[in-house]
């Protein structure tokens, strides 16, 4: 899970790299899942998790397509 650590930089902007100057660790894990449907479509999952004051974990999936090429 550590590789899904977010960090805040110094421009308090979420990244996956802590070793920028002024970055610091958040609380909070990310994952995102891309997996092709058919060519033109997508299904995307992007998963948040953190641990205060217990477990949380919110999830968002969406499917995004190339409407143009329909």
């Amino acid at each position: 899970m550590t590789k899904y650590r977010l960090c805040l930089n110094s421009s308090n902007i979420y990244t996956y790299d802590c070793s920028t100057p002024g970055g610091t660790q958040s609380i909070f894990y990310r994952y995102i899942y891309v997996k092709e449907l058919e060519p033109g479509s997508y299904q995307i999952l992007s998963k948040v998790i953190w641990y205060k004051r217990g477990y949380h974990e919110y999830e968002l999936r969406t499917i995004v397509t190339d409407w143009r090429r329909i």
